[in-house]
């Protein structure tokens, strides 16, 4: 253990029946600077180190690739970003790298103490976060852009910068300047819907900047397999529509996306045995095709006999 390390906990341990009786500290006020300053340059909407975002309140609460969060609300040293901090500058997984500025011990024993008090933010639980101050000035001009020319866009949960993109009115009509503010926006779409987008949309150029994406709605796009490199940069994805693109069994074999969750192919360019030998190879994944006729027949039949309210015809 380093000397910022021996510091840190000493003092901690020496007032931790009073840290919360002396001082009640913000999350936005007092953590949120130093987030900022150090943190966000490697955890922020451009770059995710290890799945953790913490350039919001949100995020920060956000378990990233490990499944653990940052933050041991309460619990101070056995809280990951406290202990990524105190590592020595030359460790591996040293927060801030070797060569960046790095907190103070000061710095450092705010974040201690807040975490201490129980880690709270005023805002958070009053919700008076604006989009707009959620996006910065980046990224809240695209989005009101979007929305003059159809997109329905809204934040995914109160006080998050990650957003739910509706793009179904825009996408039979999407432009090159609406390209560019997708790309823009890109980094903060978790969940995304835009079917019949048609060939002109250049889908491939932009999809990839969806790098922190959990769920694609892109049935009935007019693409195929120039798609599937830019789907693999996401690494999130646990929903993905496709059915009625004209993806083929080569697109198929090659695409990386979902690792788990749901993929739907249905009336794509998908042949039966590629479609078996891809469920086969991804386990952790439920692969809709075509559905099939027998079995529904069979399905419907089955709930006719068996139920005395059930009419499949209206």
């Amino acid at each position: 253990m380093n000397m910022k390390s021996i510091f840190i906990l000493t003092l901690y341990l020496s007032f931790s029946f009073t840290l919360s009786a002396q001082t009640t500290f913000d999350y936005d006020t007092d953590i949120a600077p130093v987030l900022e300053k150090y943190c966000v340059k490697c955890h922020g909407p451009e770059k995710q180190k290890s799945g953790y975002r913490l350039d919001s309140y949100e995020a920060l609460m956000t378990p990233g690739e490990s499944e653990e969060v940052a933050i041991d609300a309460g619990f101070p040293m056995t809280s990951p970003l406290i202990e990524y901090l105190l590592l020595p500058p030359e460790d591996e997984y040293a927060m801030p790298p070797e060569g960046e500025d790095a907190p103070s011990g000061d710095e450092i024993l705010t974040v201690a103490r807040w975490i201490h008090g129980g880690a709270k933010s005023k805002s958070a639980g009053q919700g008076k976060l604006s989009l707009e101050k959620l996006l910065g000035e980046s990224a809240f001009p695209a989005v009101e852009r979007l929305r003059t020319k159809g997109a329905v866009i809204d934040k995914l949960a109160e006080n998050s910068s990650n957003l739910v993109v509706d793009l179904q009115r825009l996408a039979p009509k999407i432009d090159a300047s609406a390209i560019e503010d997708l790309k823009s926006v890109g980094p903060y779409v978790h969940e995304f819907r835009a079917a019949l987008l048609p060939s002109s949309a250049k889908v491939s150029e932009w999809i990839g900047t969806f790098e922190n994406a959990t769920r694609l709605d892109l049935s009935h796009g007019k693409f195929g397999d120039e798609i599937v490199a830019s789907l693999n940069r996401l690494g999130g994805i646990k929903y993905l529509n496709l059915f009625g693109t004209q993806l083929t069994d080569s697109g198929l074999k090659d695409l990386q996306v979902p690792k788990g969750g749901q993929l739907f192919l249905g009336n794509t360019k998908v042949g039966n045995a590629a479609l078996m030998k891809a469920r086969a190879g991804k386990p952790n994944v439920t692969i809709y095709g075509n559905p099939d006729v027998n079995q529904t027949l069979g399905i419907t039949e089955k709930a006719w006999g068996n139920s005395s309210t059930f009419n499949p015809i209206p």
